[in-house]
């Protein structure tokens, strides 16, 4: 009994050490991987940046850099991509995780706010208008060719498919800091399908008349599509158009924020000063913002749950495309009110860091999509 009990010691004792010398391998294994890379979820630690891509190191977002390998998804407008050519400019929401301080970028988002025909340019205006979408190139907005190569705004033509990264600033308006030309995108002939993308906000559905407002404009959707809308819900309605004829067939709820400890956001403060215009849709605070309307800021918060923001820091008047932000905004925990600095200032950075006034935007009501599509000429 006793050599038995021995035994039973001994036995446990030696599984025990092996688990001990175990652990640290299989810590290894779990945490990082062979690439260096955090393979795990994002979980509580983890931390959102929703902005636009300002350049490459890997990618730098809100002045963060984020690295990219094997083990980091793409998304483009809800579709999973094996690889993507990112652009500066590109409106994109990255997740991200902390390994020794240094971030690893788990997915990135990339979220048009449009893509379709170029039915209208203003040069003078810096404007142009897709799927019936008034949007106004900002400072620092970078044009590009399907290869990536910078453009001005009178190399684009009616009838080019453009992709649009931006902040709405109204109804059916846009401030756009990323405009590029999609694959085989240039010119096209109006009789051509082309598939079109618009994020939207649902402001009202009628299942009687089968049609739903959206940023302002009453479409005919068919019976599945509206019955995949909610009103006040931000969504993805994607599609095709041809011969000037747009028909949405799909729409996708926008995944605000997943449950982080952390979220940096650049966006436009909207007139009620509760809400924030970001890449992926309106963002509401806890508490009223303080900056003025039509002010360009950079938030620290902490998510209370999807859609809703406990912002700890705003820094006022910024420029998105400046790649010297800060990288890590100072918190204030104790402060229940949000302590706003006094603007930052960009020497080194190729796009003036310039104050961004309340924006007018031109509007252009269109009910319906019959907008003719011109050949180049």
């Amino acid at each position: 009994m006793k050599r038995s009990l021995r035994f039973s010691k001994f036995f446990f004792g030696f599984i025990f050490c092996l688990f001990l010398l175990g652990q640290p391998l299989v810590f290894a294994v779990d945490g990082i991987g062979g690439t260096g890379s955090p393979q795990d979820g994002i979980g509580g630690t983890g931390l959102i940046d929703i902005g636009f891509i300002q350049r490459f190191g890997s990618i730098f977002v809100n002045g963060t850099e984020y690295e990219l390998d094997s083990n980091t998804q793409y998304l483009v407008d809800g579709k999973v991509m094996q690889a993507v050519q990112l652009r500066t400019g590109d409106a994109v929401m990255v997740s991200a995780h902390s390994v020794d301080g240094h971030p690893y970028a788990q997915q990135v988002r990339i979220e048009h706010a449009v893509v379709g025909v170029v039915e209208k340019i203003d040069e003078d205006a810096r404007s142009l208008s897709v799927l019936g979408q008034s949007i106004v190139l900002a400072e620092g907005a970078q044009v590009q060719s399907t290869q990536g190569v910078l453009l001005k705004l009178s190399e684009l033509h009616l009838g080019d498919v453009v992709g649009v990264s931006a902040l709405a600033t109204g109804t059916n308006s846009w401030l756009a800091f990323g405009v590029h030309l999609t694959e085989g995108g240039a010119a096209i002939k109006p009789s051509e399908a082309v598939q079109v993308v618009l994020r939207a906000k649902v402001d009202n559905i009628n299942f009687t008349q089968r049609t739903a407002i959206v940023n302002g404009v009453s479409l005919q959707l068919p019976t599945a599509v509206l019955s995949e809308l909610r009103a006040g819900e931000m969504v993805r309605l994607s599609g095709m158009q041809q011969n000037g004829q747009v028909h949405f067939l799909q729409a996708q709820p926008l995944m605000v924020l997943p449950a982080v400890a952390n979220v940096h956001i650049s966006g436009l403060i909207l007139a009620d000063g509760q809400n924030l215009s970001s890449s992926i849709g309106a963002i509401s605070f806890a508490s009223p913002l303080s900056p003025t309307q039509s002010s360009l800021v950079l938030v620290n918060a902490i998510p209370i749950h999807s859609g809703l923001l406990d912002a700890q820091h705003v820094q006022n008047q910024i420029n998105p495309m400046t790649v010297n932000l800060p990288s890590t905004l100072q918190q204030h925990p104790s402060v229940t009110q949000m302590q706003m600095s006094s603007g930052m200032s960009a020497p080194s950075s190729p796009h003036p860091n310039t104050p961004m006034p309340a924006m007018k935007v031109p509007m252009i009501q269109m009910p319906s999509f019959h907008a003719p599509v011109m050949r180049r000429m």
